[in-house]
């Protein structure tokens, strides 16, 4: 009777067994083959040889890395397919009124930045009405050498050469060698080249063009010039109810934050009573945040009978913020009290409140930055002058009080700065973290919490993006943040004042107003000192008592001068220090100057 095997033996046995079951062509060492059976060993001569890379194990876990792997791809590409396409998407580019009431626009062309494309707006065609204005928007980039035909100017002649006609057509010229461009991008003119046949010119030196449309107020680019034949544009998710309703008007700011943080901000309405705290938590404004008045939401929801789709969702959330006006110390979530918020993918939010209507467009710039198109719609209009004043005033006088008011309110009022920086220096601080955090892969990245009702808006939007923005979070280079060492602040300039014929045109009224502040006060000066010397000398040389009270008279004269020319000099510094704060951006001026955004 054969031995009984040891504990080690027979593992020893189940080991050399896997092997010659393998065919690995084993040999075992004596000591292993004297517990081996000698029918094992004959068995496997007889099993045929094969020749494996790895284990029965390993094999067993490469066929489930295999298995992962295909539904992986099997799931990637079944959300590949419910995500949109971001360039099959009209985009606002321009605020109509911007572009049809600027004068530089028959002159100058304007360049944007869309989806990380350099792009540059011109007229194209012009006439006597604004309605005629016809636009065109191009890549910012000659095809010479790459230069931005941004910096180029228009050149316009009169249609079928009648100088009579008020229709023009043009070409933009870029500022480098002179090339030419119509409105479909067609090269026109190359001024150094002798030989200019137009067939030539037209197909081998052309610049992208890119399908626009004009609606709703805005100028509208299809990001894909590929597409020669664009769907239709949907219509405004607001219209005017009646006919007291005054149409949207869109201003254009662009803030140096990410497309992503931009939108999340528009859906967390909670966050106002504590980032645009105020002093005075009484304060009867429709500014006055204050934590104090901040209450907890009782709902922030999908709409009744709605999803989360491709197309967007729609959300309503009750009220937030105790309002200050108001007597009893809770507000109760009524019809009345109810906040609509309409997410239309992929960049437009729709506030509806029952007072004020408003929409937002959030268009990706470029890394770090993104174009806000904000409009509202509020019933019936508004004036500074009251109506029985306003008959009596000239029609210049109050377009430029006007301008200036639209033009202060913009850039300096106090709210507009405290809400601008305050939202800018948060959103930028969660950029930069979200940076430092790195998508480390499709199943884990960077998550929020959600742990309050007032998260809900926020969250849906997070779920849109991941389910049919893209995923990692950012699929295209004008989604990603960007990192930044220090809170970066653009200047009143860069922010809105460029884009806005309003404020341009005000920056140059105040820029006269220093040029004649300054030679009026210079010549007042003056006038004031050779009044002086001649007193100086009537009082001098004075021979009869006549001449001395002529002297004594004209006096009061040369002080007023001196006066009139003290008031001027201060007119003027007064112009140029708000000049001087509207091309400064406010990062490059030394902190201990700077207005404390949170200072009460």
């Amino acid at each position: 009777m054969a031995p009984m095997m040891t504990k080690k033996a027979l593992l020893r046995t189940v080991s050399v067994a896997s092997m010659v079951a393998l065919g690995e062509g084993f040999i075992p060492p004596s000591s292993m083959v004297s517990t081996v059976p000698p029918s094992l060993l004959l068995r496997q001569a007889a099993l045929p040889k094969m020749t494996l890379s790895s284990t029965a194990l390993d094999d067993s876990l490469f066929v489930e890395k295999q298995q992962d792997s295909m539904q992986k791809e099997n799931a990637e590409k079944e959300n590949t397919e419910e995500r949109i396409d971001w360039t099959k998407y009209w985009y606002p580019v321009m605020p109509l009124q911007n572009l049809d009431d600027d004068q530089d626009m028959e002159t100058k062309a304007t360049p944007i930045t869309i989806l990380d494309k350099k792009l540059v707006i011109w007229r194209s065609s012009s006439g006597g009405d604004s309605s005629n204005h016809q636009y065109s928007v191009l890549a910012d980039t000659c095809p010479h050498r790459r230069a931005p035909l941004s910096n180029g100017k228009i050149i316009r002649q009169h249609a079928d050469d009648d100088s009579d006609s008020t229709t023009t057509t043009a070409t933009l010229a870029c500022r480098y060698h002179g090339w030419q461009f119509d409105k479909d991008g067609a090269c026109k003119s190359i001024p150094m080249m002798q030989k200019q046949p137009a067939q030539t010119l037209s197909k081998a030196f052309c610049v992208q063009s890119y399908p626009t449309q004009q609606q709703d107020g805005l100028l509208w680019v299809y990001m894909d010039p590929t597409e020669t034949n664009p769907p239709p544009k949907p219509a405004a998710a607001l219209q005017p109810k009646n006919s007291k309703q005054a149409p949207q008007s869109f201003s254009l700011t662009v803030f140096p934050v990410s497309f992503q943080s931009m939108i999340e901000n528009s859906f967390d309405p909670s966050h106002a009573p504590f980032t645009h705290e105020r002093l005075d938590p009484n304060k009867k404004s429709f500014m006055s945040y204050s934590s104090q008045n901040a209450i907890p939401m009782e709902r922030y929801e999908l709409t009744p009978n709605t999803t989360v789709s491709r197309d967007g969702f729609t959300l309503q959330h009750s009220p937030y913020h105790m309002s200050t006006s108001s007597a009893t110390a809770t507000v109760t979530a009524t019809a009345t009290s109810t906040t609509t918020r309409q997410f239309i993918a992929p960049y437009t939010n729709v506030a509806k409140l029952p007072w004020f209507n408003t929409t937002l467009h959030f268009v990706p710039s470029r890394p770090g930055e993104t174009l806000v198109f904000s409009g509202g719609m509020m019933a019936g209009g508004s004036s500074i002058f009251p109506k029985y004043i306003s008959r009596f005033i000239p029609k210049r006088i109050k377009t430029m009080v006007q301008e200036f008011m639209h033009f202060y309110f913009a850039n300096f009022a106090e709210g507009v700065y405290r809400f601008y920086n305050q939202d800018v220096q948060i959103m930028q601080g969660q950029d930069e973290r979200k940076q430092q955090q790195p998508q480390l892969s499709r199943k884990a990245s960077w998550k929020d919490m959600y742990p309050t009702t007032s998260d809900a808006g926020v969250q849906i939007f997070q779920t849109w993006m991941e389910r049919f923005g893209g995923r990692p979070a950012y699929t295209m280079p004008s989604l990603a943040t960007r990192r930044r060492s220090s809170p970066y602040l653009l200047s009143a300039w860069d922010r809105h004042a460029k884009y806005c014929p309003q404020c341009k045109r005000t920056i140059r009224r105040l820029s006269n107003l220093s040029k004649v502040s300054r030679k009026v006060s210079r010549w007042t000066l003056s006038t004031s000192m050779v009044g002086s010397m001649v007193q100086l000398l009537l009082l001098s040389f004075a021979k009869s008592g006549r001449s001395n009270a002529v002297g004594i008279r004209s006096i009061p004269f040369t002080v007023f001068l001196f006066m009139v020319s003290v008031a001027f000099k201060l007119v003027s510094f007064k112009c140029n220090k708000l000049l001087e704060t509207v091309f400064v951006s406010p990062h490059q001026v030394p902190e201990y100057q700077l207005m404390d955004i949170y200072a009460r």
